[in-house]
């Protein structure tokens, strides 16, 4: 890979992780913690992402995603504990 062709590639990872994706916890325009979900129009066509619930009041869709991404990986707790 050239130089040229890795800061595209380094741009475009930084572009990607800005970008708001379902699943994703953010702030919205009204200043309230949400999670984002899938959008659909009425003939089923996805047409984006949308306001699912509040991270304060999750569905359970999202609930689960907050407590899996929680959870501490067995290595990090302290031995004998």
């Amino acid at each position: 890979m050239n130089r040229k062709e890795m800061k595209a590639t380094v741009a475009q990872a930084v572009l990607d992780a800005a970008r708001w994706k379902e699943d994703m916890a953010i702030t919205n325009h009204y200043g309230e913690r949400v999670w984002l979900c899938p959008s659909y129009n009425r003939e089923g066509k996805r047409t984006g992402i949308t306001d699912c619930c509040l991270v304060d009041d999750p569905c359970k869709h999202h609930a689960a995603i907050a407590a899996a991404s929680t959870q501490q990986h067995p290595s990090d707790q302290k031995r004998g504990s």
